[in-house]
């Protein structure tokens, strides 16, 4: 707060009630309700999710709820005893029950991000002003607005993703089938290993200096690698105990060639149901399975039981941090994870990333120029790092930054750690060093009863019969979809000529609204 609130209370000419904050007018002082079905008017079509930042007396969430109920709203109002004084002043009880509402009332903005998931994919989130309330705390609703704004960044960026993998993730959960009955439920493993310390393994150019300690380092913590990570761990004859292997796209599986070495099968994979399946063919341990946002992932997900879904932000690495939390580690250190260029490298020695541009290199286009475009070619910009250098970074950095700092700041002090210093700065992570770690007592044993406990995890005896009756289903609904649009296109076209002829389209017209009603309906 910047100061007392003093409320004050009148009539408008409307009939209905405005109130002065700390001398500025809340609502319009001739018709609140109109002022805020107008603004509530100005919100576009389409979007998934709207936040209002300021409470009022609840004319404008009121508004917004009645131009389209049903869709969520988060109310974020940066002082309780505001909300307090709106309910004197006059009764938003129904209001505030409605199923729609989110309160964010005081506290830390940031925590709105918690609210911001809901809505339908991809659909975007709309952040909507309330300016005369946000005048009693700007900082507040600026720092709102900020990670509502993050948010909605990356919320574009997996509604991008779902757009343009749309068609490879449909292969590769019918490729999957086999895998998802016989894996193990994100809800399941929660706080397995709580109390023990995590080693995230990213494939950032520090990585380097890690790499020779990792045997040493394996002996203290459950080791957790990325896909990119893995071959570096290998090559130490380290074999980590989690590989974070997410990703639906056949290049990013190529991080596994080579990796098909004695005892790697013993890695449990941490995957999702449209996980690109070479990555089961190269992996062949327990796997982990964490709910997709797919929508149709989550119809065969729901078949064999699959419960739990990490708050993974569209990484690998995030993933592997997610999965660490969910584990109930503490410490969580992550090695390699850069978020930028350090050395103006991109990733860490023999890594697929810095030998392919060698393989592909020729006289008139040598590797450099490879290195050159993935240095360059996102929007580059300099930040700090962990020691208070320089370090380059770019835009595509930049979403992953924002999801490490949300979630840093959500732990205690030192619980989330970067190991050296030559990273970009996170706020929330503190550095570590590799003499620290090294100080701390050995685990493995109690890791390796956990593991193996993990991998004697059941499945149902049902699931794979489960899932084949669920793609059944689902197959003869794409069909029945299929023909519904079939109708529906003949139909139209069929007024089309109808009017173009000066005859009345309402036949045309009463089949499509029975197309209409069948799809709104499902039968």
């Amino acid at each position: 707060m910047t100061g007392r609130l003093n409320w004050r209370v009148e009539e408008t000419r409307s009939g209905n009630i405005t109130a002065f904050l700390n001398g500025f007018a809340l609502h319009s002082r001739f018709n609140p309700v109109s002022e805020a079905q107008k603004a509530a008017a100005g919100i576009p079509a389409g979007v998934g999710i709207v936040v209002l930042a300021g409470f009022g007396l609840g004319y404008v969430a009121e508004a917004i709820i009645e131009s389209a109920p049903g869709r969520p709203l988060v109310i974020a109002e940066a002082d309780k005893s505001a909300l307090i004084q709106a309910s004197e002043a006059r009764d938003i009880e129904a209001l505030l029950k409605r199923p729609e509402i989110r309160l964010l009332a005081g506290g830390d903005p940031r925590h709105v991000c918690s609210f911001l998931t809901e809505g339908p994919p991809g659909a975007p989130i709309y952040f909507m002003p309330w300016r005369p309330a946000m005048r009693t705390n700007p900082e507040w609703y600026t720092k709102l607005e900020q990670a509502v704004n993050t948010t909605a960044q990356r919320r574009r960026v997996n509604a991008h993703t779902l757009e343009r993998f749309g068609h490879l993730w449909v292969r590769n959960l019918a490729a999957n089938r086999t895998v998802l009955p016989m894996s193990i439920s994100i809800d399941a493993v929660r706080d397995a290993f709580e109390g023990i310390p995590a080693l995230i393994l990213a494939g950032g150019p520090s990585l380097d200096d890690v790499l020779p300690h990792l045997k040493e380092l394996s002996e203290r913590f459950l080791l957790i690698a990325v896909d990119t990570a893995l071959q570096g761990a290998l090559r130490k004859t380290v074999i980590p105990d989690i590989v974070a292997a997410v990703d639906p796209q056949y290049w990013n599986t190529r991080h596994l060639d080579w990796c098909r070495v004695e005892g790697a099968a013993s890695s449990i994979i941490l995957a999702e149901s449209a996980t690109h399946p070479a990555v089961f063919r190269t992996l062949s341990g327990r796997c982990i399975m964490t709910r997709t946002r797919f929508p149709l992932g989550s119809v065969l997900e729901n078949a064999v039981g699959l419960k739990g879904e990490l708050d993974a932000g569209g990484s690998v690495s995030t993933a592997a941090w997610e999965i660490a939390r969910h584990f109930g580690c503490t410490p969580i250190i992550a090695a390699g994870l850069d978020l930028g260029y350090p050395g103006r490298k991109t990733h860490y020695r023999g890594s697929l990333a810095s030998e392919r541009p060698h393989l592909f290199s020729r006289r008139d286009s040598p590797a450099q120029n490879a290195f050159f475009h993935a240095l360059h070619d996102a929007k580059p910009h300099t930040t700090e790092d962990m020691d208070g250098h320089l370090l380059l970074t770019d835009r595509r950095m930049d979403i992953y930054h924002a999801w490490f700092t949300e979630h840093a700041m959500s732990f205690g002090d030192g619980i989330a750690r970067i190991l050296g210093g030559s990273g970009r700065y996170i706020k929330g992570m503190t550095k570590t060093s590799i003499d620290e770690l090294l100080n701390l007592k050995v685990r493995r044993k109690s890791i390796n009863k956990v593991l193996s406990a993990l991998r004697e995890t059941p499945h149902s005896s049902s699931a794979q019969e489960n899932l084949n009756k669920a793609m059944t289903e689902l197959a003869l609904g794409l069909e029945r979809l299929k023909k519904l649009a079939r109708k529906g296109m003949n139909a139209a076209a069929a007024a089309k000529e109808r009017m173009l002829s000066g005859k009345t389209p309402d036949k045309p017209l009463a089949i499509m609204a029975e197309v209409d009603e069948s799809l709104i309906s499902g039968h």
